[in-house]
């Protein structure tokens, strides 16, 4: 489990995990969007659009720690505050 996803769950209680254990996943899902909506979260391609930069430009940027981003796994999340 990533770092963010543990300090997350650290911040629940133990009957907030219970009550999002017992959701469907339509509602995870749900509540997961809005999660990323709330903190920024982009894919690649709509930072590409919003900040007109190429990819390749945006990859190197996120390999280099210069673009403020949230990391699951091995993928790479940028943050844009709006």
């Amino acid at each position: 489990m990533h770092k963010c996803a543990k300090q997350t769950l650290s911040m629940l209680t133990d009957s907030q995990k219970q009550n999002l254990s017992n959701l469907d996943s339509d509602t995870l899902l749900e509540i997961m969007h809005e999660c990323a909506e709330a903190l920024g979260l982009v894919s690649v391609d709509e930072y590409c659009k919003i900040l007109g930069m190429k990819k390749r430009t945006i990859y190197k940027h996120l390999n280099e720690n210069k673009i403020k981003c949230f990391e699951i796994s091995n993928h790479k999340f940028p943050i844009i505050n709006i």
